[in-house]
């Protein structure tokens, strides 16, 4: 099992925002297929557990999940070895201790996005 970063342009991310489609849009619209399905799940911190904000997941086929792959991506890292390391240092120490990244909100370029 291996822990993978994916780097993609801004541009494919914003396409891939331009055509998602909750479960609930989808069904409102009568679309039968869509190629990004988007959906809000918790987020969790590094120990796993619940956080009271929600992180995006986006299920992509079709013909943008073709784009991703062959037009989209800038890098692929395997971060594997840095998980690791984190974990030992959340039991060894504390959740606190963990190095995480500094997050910011994302905002689309055009109102249309999501």
């Amino acid at each position: 099992e291996r822990v993978l970063a994916v780097r993609i342009t801004k541009s494919g991310f914003n396409q891939i925002l331009a055509v998602a489609m909750t479960g609930q849009l989808q069904k409102s619209l009568g679309e039968k297929e869509c190629d990004v399905r988007l959906q809000w799940d918790p987020d969790h911190s590094p120990s796993g557990g619940p956080m009271t904000r929600r992180a995006i997941q986006l299920g992509l086929k079709g013909n943008i999940l073709k784009q991703y792959a062959s037009d989209w991506i800038v890098s692929i890292t395997d971060v594997t070895p840095f998980v690791k390391h984190e974990r030992n240092v959340m039991k060894k120490k504390s959740q606190m201790e963990v190095s995480t990244p500094i997050e910011t909100v994302y905002t689309p370029p055009s109102r249309l996005i999501c």
